[in-house]
């Protein structure tokens, strides 16, 4: 990353008295020890960069500064014995949200940070997204329908320019947090965000399936009752009288059970799923004829693409 900062805007700062660690940050961005003993060498070698001094925010009430970016450097400082730091102090008045803000784009565009470490991060950016949007929004109650929504890709494009990823990586990680299992592995170290988000897919694709199956066996059984009166008996295509059976019981025909293949009952509820609502008023009227022509018609379409008989259909109308 290059460097912007300019060195005639350094100050001298004194560790130990006058500097400390942002300690929210500091738990945020774990030190890598692998970069901290490359810079601990170079250090040693050629003493603290000025062109990568400790950037720091006065905190007034302490009478100190905090270090929200140079934390690294300033562990190997201490470490090597250094008294004095080069400092440059942030002249902008920011709140809590915006040092954090501010520190992790610092960060991200230095370096690239492990899937736990950018989890947790976009995770802080919400919090700041949120709280940002309820203080836009006041005591406003006339936004308009799918704010919410707008928000939300705002957020994505927000924390993806921040955090230098893409919006989609943002919204693999959003959704990884909707499950606390996942959350915890990603923020663990034990999965990749990516492998987490194959998982959620994997289980969100599960459970589509589960309730669409569920809603299915509920209104689609392969053998149930007619629950229409009996005038007619439609199969495979003929039509005959009644058996004098259902003739003498009518209330034993109504409740008749019948076999109906699967692929046949999805073909007429694919039919009716078609129609328009007024299509369907019409049916509601005159349900038995508007039943047996619907029938009929998928019976005639399931025979032609499947070029066989539609077999154990008995189908009162």
């Amino acid at each position: 990353m290059e460097n912007n900062i300019n060195t005639s805007n350094l100050i001298t700062g004194v560790l130990s008295s006058e500097l400390l660690a942002h300690n929210v940050i500091a738990n945020l961005f774990p030190i890598d020890e692998r970069i901290y003993q490359s810079i601990l060498a170079n250090m040693k070698k050629d003493g603290f960069n000025k062109a990568y001094p400790l950037q720091v925010i006065e905190n007034a009430e302490e009478k100190n500064y905090l270090v929200y970016d140079g934390l690294t450097r300033m562990k190997a400082a201490q470490e090597l014995g250094l008294k004095e730091v080069p400092v440059l102090i942030c002249q902008d008045k920011m709140n809590h949200d915006e040092i954090l803000q501010k520190a992790i784009e610092i960060q991200s565009n230095r370096r690239p940070s492990s899937d736990e470490v950018q989890f947790i991060c976009i995770e802080k950016l919400l919090e700041i997204a949120a709280s940002q949007a309820k203080a836009r929004q006041g005591t406003r109650n006339d936004l308009k329908e799918g704010a919410d929504k707008s928000e939300s890709i705002s957020a994505n494009a927000y924390i993806a320019r921040i955090i230098n990823k893409s919006q989609n990586y943002v919204r693999q990680a959003r959704a990884i947090m909707k499950d606390p299992t996942l959350k915890e592995k990603v923020i663990s170290g034990e999965l990749t965000l990516d492998a987490a988000y194959k998982l959620s897919k994997k289980s969100e694709d599960s459970n589509t399936t589960d309730k669409d199956s569920t809603a299915s066996n509920a209104i689609n059984p392969i053998e149930c009752t007619t629950g229409i009166s009996a005038d007619k008996t439609i199969s495979a295509g003929n039509e005959s009288e009644t058996s004098s059976e259902d003739t003498a019981n009518p209330r034993a025909a109504k409740n008749k059970k019948i076999s109906v293949p699967e692929s046949f009952l999805k073909a007429v509820l694919g039919k009716l799923g078609s129609l328009s609502p007024e299509a369907l008023e019409e049916i509601a009227k005159d349900a038995p004829q508007a039943c047996h022509n619907i029938i009929k018609e998928v019976q005639h379409t399931v025979n032609s693409e499947k070029n066989e008989p539609v077999k154990s259909l008995s189908v009162k109308a």
